[in-house]
């Protein structure tokens, strides 16, 4: 915990939760604009000595590194929209970018052997990744800019000289706590070091451990030979492998871990849920790449299309809700599932608060539009024979705008008339889809959630193959058109 603090307090290239930024440079707000200009060139900068000087220059003037290859690894959202096609043009490189959800994340790959020739890591993990020599000093000679840096981000306890970094973003993380519980006057004093406060043991808990744990290995073909078609029997082929000698793994349960971690004893957890999930991270593929590689693009694609629209594109005149369910694979019937009672209660909560008294609020449902979002089968080029022949929709041609006469997909004429005109009005590119007869295909949460909240609706989403799959295959295109379609619904 104090590495959290410290980068709370300190951070030079922080993850920002709040997306807030400050300015790095010594100069007024005045000069915000123009001193965020020269930030973004001293990264460059940066990039260009640590990756293509002293490769020999194969072009002339101001593109003097024509035909090379700049490999970085950023967090998501950390670069304005034209800085990596301004440094090209500029350069004559050309830069290709991985992005990461969390230190963990990167320092695993980068751990296991990938080369990258710039990261933007947070601090504590810089220092982590100079003790274990995995980072080359920088070449300052290259920097022309450094003298540009506000001096109080530099310096810094986890590289005083600057000898491997140089602050690229600064940012803040904030603490959501209940104030009848915490007092003000600690958290002010102790900052995340309340963490650490024994005052609160046992009401305070942080924990995400980015570490892989186990794997489930699937029986060998060479094994199946007597039994072609098995069907899959999970209480055999589902369990996961944690260690290698049942005696150690005994001594070393998950939940013993877990306390560990956390510094607990094994006795004080009463329960716990246990979910696993492929920790593999996304690859950009394709002889031009254009298609993503990626483990749980069903659904993340749709929350991250949501999310970052609705951050970005929000119409003052309307209030705009996003829902994201759990046990959707099992049926939705729980408290917080599509087939509850929870979203029509919160509509009711935000209307209260908004004072809306409910006839009002009844005309007001009359005029709501919902998207219900989740990915759609793209037509498999190897088993083309699984989808409707006069319906196949396929990757890079759009979102798909799903129906079924069965009502398995919520979209009605009303309804998909709407996305259609946008679509047009917008030029965002819709493909239809509705599966081959006798084929029933997955059911959304669409239907479910407008039994419980009757409006306008629609099924949508990208189009995928695997899906299900330890690693999905989707179009980098197809997301770029769904966040489109998401910002005109919010927009409406």
């Amino acid at each position: 915990m104090y590495r959290q603090k410290r980068s709370y307090e300190n951070t030079t290239v922080k993850h920002s939760i709040s997306g807030n930024s400050d300015n790095i440079y010594r100069d007024t707000k005045a000069g915000q604009e123009e001193n965020m200009k020269k930030l973004l060139a001293s990264c460059a900068a940066m990039a260009m000595a640590l990756t293509l000087t002293g490769c020999g220059s194969s072009g002339s003037g101001d593109r003097e590194f024509e035909g090379q290859e700049l490999h970085l690894y950023n967090w998501g959202e950390y670069m304005g929209e034209n800085l990596i096609a301004d440094f090209e043009e500029q350069t004559g490189a050309k830069v290709v970018v991985d992005y990461f959800d969390s230190n963990e994340q990167m320092y695993i790959k980068v751990a296991n052997g990938e080369a990258y020739d710039v990261l933007v890591p947070s601090d504590y993990m810089i220092e982590r990744l100079i003790q274990e020599d995995l980072l080359q000093p920088l070449d300052k000679s290259k920097l022309s800019n450094l003298d540009l840096l506000n001096e109080d981000v530099m310096g810094l306890e986890y590289d005083p000289e600057n000898e491997y970094s140089i602050p690229y973003f600064w940012g803040t993380v904030g603490i959501v706590y209940d104030k009848n519980k915490v007092s003000e006057e600690d958290l002010q004093a102790e900052g995340y070091n309340i963490f650490l406060d024994t005052k609160y043991k046992g009401d305070i808990y942080l924990y995400d451990s980015e570490r892989a744990m186990c794997i489930v290995p699937s029986l060998a073909p060479h094994l199946r030979k007597d039994a072609p078609g098995e069907k899959m029997n999970v209480q055999k082929e589902l369990i996961p492998v944690y260690g290698l000698d049942g005696q150690t793994v005994k001594d070393k349960d998950i939940l013993q871990y877990v306390a560990d971690d956390l510094g607990l004893l094994k006795d004080d957890i009463l329960d716990y849920d246990l979910y696993l999930y492929n920790m593999d991270g996304m690859e950009i593929v394709g002889a031009d790449k254009d298609m993503i590689a990626s483990p749980r693009l069903d659904n993340v694609t749709s929350v991250s299309a949501l999310v970052d629209t609705m951050c970005r594109e929000t119409n003052g005149n309307n209030t705009n809700v996003i829902a994201l369910f759990d046990n959707e694979e099992i049926g939705s019937r729980s408290k917080q599932g599509a087939d509850s009672v929870l979203l029509s209660e919160i509509i009711k909560r935000i209307m209260e608060g908004l004072d809306i008294e409910a006839g009002a609020g009844r005309r007001l449902m009359r005029d709501a539009f919902m998207l219900s979002l989740d990915v759609a089968h793209a037509t498999h080029p190897n088993y083309s024979e699984k989808s409707d022949p006069t319906n196949q929709i396929v990757m890079g041609r759009g979102v798909a705008l799903k129906s079924s006469a069965s009502q398995r997909y919520v979209s009605d004429s009303e309804a998909s008339a709407v996305i259609m005109a946008l679509s047009r009005n917008q030029e965002i590119k819709i493909q239809r889809q509705v599966n081959r007869s006798g084929m029933a295909g997955g059911q959304t949460l669409g239907p479910i959630a407008s039994s419980y909240l009757p409006v306008r609706a629609v099924d949508m989403g990208i189009p995928i193959l695997a899906m299900h799959s330890a690693v999905e295959l989707g179009s980098a295109e197809d997301y770029a058109q769904l966040e489109k379609i998401c910002g005109a619904v919010f927009e409406m």
